[in-house]
């Protein structure tokens, strides 16, 4: 649901070169909001809105910038988490 604005005509043009910021998370806090209409459905809202902004505040902690597309964005994650992840050798 957080993706549902990529749909929009607008942010297909930015996967087509645009280099216009599009806000794509809005579209999905909205449809959760409508269709739940509940507590919880805010609180998911909130975590879909904010999803973007948060890539906005901690990329640049990771690398001293913004990813320049999603493969730069996934190595980088897969570089730090691939340690967290290594099994220990049963005996």
């Amino acid at each position: 649901m957080h993706d549902v604005g990529k749909y929009t005509p607008a942010f297909q043009a930015r996967l087509t070169g645009s280099a216009k910021r599009v806000d794509h998370s809005t579209a999905g806090a909205k449809i959760a909001i409508g269709r739940y209409g509940s507590t919880l459905a805010r609180l998911l809202a909130f975590s879909i809105a904010a999803h973007d902004h948060d890539d906005e505040v901690l990329e640049p902690i990771y690398i001293g910038r913004r990813f320049r597309n999603d493969t730069e964005r996934l190595e980088k994650q897969f570089e730090m988490y691939a340690p967290m992840t290594y099994s220990r050798k049963v005996s």
